[in-house]
């Protein structure tokens, strides 16, 4: 049964937008606050991909797996081989939640021991809505693959960090928490990852579903409710930097039409696939007809929106009115006015 819907049968997830969204995050927050060359450790960073978001640093990996050679060490991130404040930044991205929950505090200590200035974290934290987009994504790799989904099962299996606890292990320096990655969003494409391992020229539209994330999201997905939560911990004193003033404050409105732009690419390039001659699977016609539902859904409940605060102004200055008429009727009664 396993493969039996993929034309490559390989069962592979093809886009990488996760990966876009938390390396261009973190790499945003650290081009911003910290000077070139700074030594950097991602710890359960497997080949180092963040080196190519932030060429002008010095990245070093810290991974079971296979590191880069050249720029790596296999270790265990709750017992990592390097000296008290080694690093200017250590950082894991959406390592904490594959870790069981007994170890995931000596994980965060060692995270805290080896950086002098700054600690870094990304996970999808344990909320209502995260689990149930990850059981139904999960489920869904499952009925076409036969078998559970790589990462996301390990999630479930392990549970997810809460976010208030991995707070308090970092006490007591502040930390700062930004949102990142739409959940509804996150959810969508993780169901048409599924399906473009079925489609035979799936890679290539996966790598053209990428790119408009980049063109039109990247540095803009903080729409809530998100999947994931990005933590900066401020070690010393010397960096007052704060999101906001490294990523720019963000605007509804301009999230909002972002994500409105590329859910009109998305539907392009899915049109243009269909009219190609590949017919979309049952399952990817759902997955459209949902999308458009909530478009038309955000449509009306926004103007629905703007029509209840007319009808409040009007309400208001009518009563407003009615208050000055009646004002005058009692005055008038007294002989005065106004």
């Amino acid at each position: 049964m396993m493969g039996a819907n993929s034309a490559s049968g390989q069962n592979r997830l093809m886009l990488t937008i996760d990966a876009i969204q938390r390396y261009s995050a973190v790499a945003a927050f650290i081009q911003a606050t910290l000077p070139p060359k700074s030594s950097i450790l991602d710890v359960g960073g497997g080949t180092g991909h963040l080196q190519e978001y932030l060429p002008n640093h010095r990245c070093i990996v810290a991974d079971l797996r296979q590191p880069p050679k050249d720029s790596g060490v296999i270790a265990t991130g709750a017992h990592l081989p390097f000296e008290d404040d080694c690093f200017d930044v250590s950082l894991s991205l959406d390592t904490l939640e594959h870790i069981p929950p007994p170890a995931r505090l000596p994980f965060l200590s060692e995270l805290s021991r080896v950086a002098k200035r700054t600690v870094l974290l990304t996970a999808p934290f344990d909320t209502p809505g995260v689990d149930s987009a990850e059981r139904i994504a999960d489920s869904n790799y499952e009925l076409h693959y036969g078998k559970p989904h790589p990462w996301l099962h390990e999630h479930l299996c392990h549970e997810r960090p809460k976010l208030a606890e991995t707070l308090e292990a970092f006490a007591p320096f502040p930390v700062e928490v930004q949102a990142i990655g739409n959940l509804s969003l996150w959810l969508r494409l993780q169901l048409l990852d599924i399906e473009l391992d079925s489609m035979p020229d799936g890679l290539r539209l996966a790598g053209e579903i990428d790119q408009l994330y980049r063109e039109h999201l990247c540095g803009k997905d903080y729409l809530l409710p998100c999947y994931r939560q990005l933590l900066a911990v401020r070690l010393d004193d010397s960096s007052e930097s704060s999101f906001e003033n490294c990523m720019g404050e963000p605007n509804e409105t301009d999230m909002s039409d972002a994500l409105h732009h590329f859910e009109l690419g998305l539907h392009t390039l899915l049109g243009a696939h269909r009219n190609n001659g590949t017919a979309l699977s049952p399952d990817m016609r759902l997955l459209e007809n949902y999308r458009l539902a909530i478009s038309d859904w955000e449509k009306a409940y926004t103007n629905a929106l703007k029509l209840a605060e007319e009808g409040h102004k009007w309400h208001a200055e009518l009563y407003s009115r009615r208050s000055i008429q009646i004002l005058r009727w009692c005055l008038k009664l007294l002989g005065r006015d106004l």
